[in-house]
């Protein structure tokens, strides 16, 4: 079964009638239910690293300060001339967040954002994690065909 955030908002709450165990989400939705996206079609409202063994390299938020673009990965959406382009980040890292139930990951990740947005996060992320979701990420080819 392939869900969506609404799914998970459901399950979340408990009005959910079918059990979502081990159910499939896109790394899309999945960055929406995190709240990653931001308001801008370049940019998030942080970025999880994609590097495998990330805490190996020191590489982790200093204080009041997100992990940077460069080091996740990255899908430019390009429409030609008739739209302006935008940028999908960290799907793949978004996958490997979620599969690998990486709570540490995660919780580097929004350190530097406002408390009641950090414990919102947690929350979703672990009922991804309860229900042993499983995330798959999207792909250029993906969005070639579409």
């Amino acid at each position: 079964m392939f869900i969506d955030t609404n799914v998970v908002s459901c399950a979340k709450k408990g009005c959910l009638d079918v059990a979502i165990q081990g159910a499939h989400i896109s790394s899309v939705s999945a960055a929406e239910l995190l709240l990653i996206y931001g308001d801008k079609r370049t940019a998030a409202n942080y970025y999880v690293p994609l590097l495998y063994r990330w805490h190996e390299f020191g590489l982790g938020t200093r204080q009041g300060h997100p992990f940077s673009k460069t080091a996740t990965d990255q899908i430019v959406f390009s429409f030609g001339s008739e739209y302006e382009s935008s940028v999908e980040f960290g799907s793949l890292a978004i996958a490997k967040l979620v599969n690998e139930r990486n709570a540490e990951l995660l919780r580097r990740s929004i350190a530097f954002l406002d408390r009641p947005i950090q414990k919102f996060i947690r929350q979703d992320f672990g009922v991804l994690i309860a229900n042993e979701i499983q995330c798959v990420p999207l792909y250029p080819q993906t969005i070639e065909i579409g």
